[in-house]
């Protein structure tokens, strides 16, 4: 994957970035460059999020010199390995289902009572702003 690189925009309306997300982005920008590829971080600070998202769109479209455009918000967690993931699956668009700031504590005690492992009562407690089609689509 050497050749890439990688513009990470982070909109941020509070301009504050979660401590999990810095240690996210730390640990992300080991990997790349352990991984042979190049990224640079830009956060914009503005009330209008949607202005912010289109500025680093168009900061890419207009250079040359990034390959690709990653947009973390302010407060997410998450792992290397999902971003490289996104990366090697080679597509033009491609993005994770995050859930909503909301728990199901109902959910997770109900799931939990029938015997699920943590994680699982966890997961089936999340909402998402997808749900599952029975043929296994997801709708957005």
């Amino acid at each position: 994957m050497s050749g890439l690189n990688l513009l990470i925009g982070m909109p941020s309306g509070r301009g504050q970035i979660a401590g999990g997300t810095v240690g996210s982005l730390m640990a992300l920008v080991e990997v790349l460059r352990e991984s042979g590829i190049g990224s640079r971080f830009v956060c914009i600070e503005a009330a209008d999020l949607i202005y912010s998202r289109s500025t680093m769109a168009t900061l890419v479209a207009q250079r040359s010199d990034f390959s690709h455009l990653l947009f973390i918000d302010d407060d997410m967690t998450f792992t290397p390995d999902a971003i490289l993931s996104m990366l090697r699956a080679d597509k033009p668009l491609i993005g994770c289902i995050c859930p909503k700031r909301t728990f199901n504590y109902e959910k997770f005690y109900a799931a939990a009572k029938e015997g699920k492992p943590q994680d699982i009562a966890m997961a089936e407690s999340l909402e998402f702003v997808t749900k599952m089609l029975p043929d296994r689509r997801i709708e957005i």
